[in-house]
């Protein structure tokens, strides 16, 4: 639990980024990035709320008894682990896409097989059947 409370310094962390209309990608520091797109960068899963915690448990019980996803079985999945504990990000960028697609993430070199680009990460939360645009 307390790694996954660890937070990055904002400031040793940044992010490549290719505004629309640009022809090359600028390097942002993690405070640039989150202005520029008015998001919060989150290094790990967050809950919205201890409810939605509690509700993700419960309906995951027969992966946390079996301890799946807490204990690593192999040599790949623990090295894989040990890259995401320290917050690994694969050498890539966020470019603009179009106006439907907005902006994506694109690898900047190619990468090996079986390579770690990140772990996806955000807020967990629960589905606003009113507003799916916000899903």
């Amino acid at each position: 639990c307390q790694q996954l409370l660890q937070t990055k310094k904002k400031d040793s962390f940044s992010i490549k980024v290719q505004f629309k209309g640009q022809k090359n990608a600028n390097l942002l520091s993690l405070v640039e990035f989150e202005e520029s797109f008015k998001i919060t960068y989150r290094p790990f899963l967050t809950f919205s709320s201890y409810e939605i915690l509690l509700d993700v448990i419960h309906q995951c019980p027969y992966l946390l008894q079996i301890g799946k996803y807490l204990n690593s079985q192999d040599e790949q999945e623990a090295f894989y682990q040990s890259q995401i504990n320290q917050g690994f990000v694969a050498n890539v960028v966020v470019k603009w896409m179009n106006p439907t697609l907005g902006y994506g993430l694109f690898a900047d070199i190619d990468l090996p097989e079986k390579a770690l680009i990140g772990e996806y990460t955000g807020q967990v939360r629960r589905i606003d059947t009113k507003k799916p645009n916000l899903n």
